[in-house]
């Protein structure tokens, strides 16, 4: 949901709006998918703020460190993703955890070894 929110958004959003801007966004799908609650923008503000904060960790790791989340639509046999319900078929439709990566050098090239794959939902566990 967050990557469809930020695909939303104009690129002339001034920074200080762009976190108003993508929680408002984001709240307001949350707040079709849950029953009226008037908490769901402060969740959704603290989801977004755990996540920017996650985000500036992983900038300073990422010399040794990369994180992937699978896009909507990808083959999950063309990728390296953890399908929890193996009875589930077809595209991959949502990302549901991303995928963290250690770097590291094995005969001479630099490799990204698995630390935890991403966790995807099929087509499938939606129809």
């Amino acid at each position: 949901m967050g990557r469809a929110a930020m695909s939303m958004m104009e690129d002339t959003t001034a920074p200080r709006d762009r976190l108003r801007h993508f929680t408002d966004t984001v709240g307001s799908i949350v707040g079709k998918l849950l029953p009226q609650n008037d908490s769901v923008p402060q969740f959704v503000g603290k989801i977004a703020e755990m996540a920017i904060s996650l985000a500036n960790d992983l900038t300073v790791e990422q010399m040794v460190f990369r994180s992937s989340f699978v896009d909507h639509g990808t083959d999950p046999r063309q990728v390296a993703v953890d399908v929890v319900d193996e009875r589930q078929v077809g595209k991959v439709l949502l990302c549901t955890f991303p995928g963290f990566w250690r770097l590291v050098k094995i005969d001479g090239r630099i490799q990204q070894m698995a630390i935890r794959r991403p966790s995807v939902e099929l087509q499938s566990a939606f129809e």
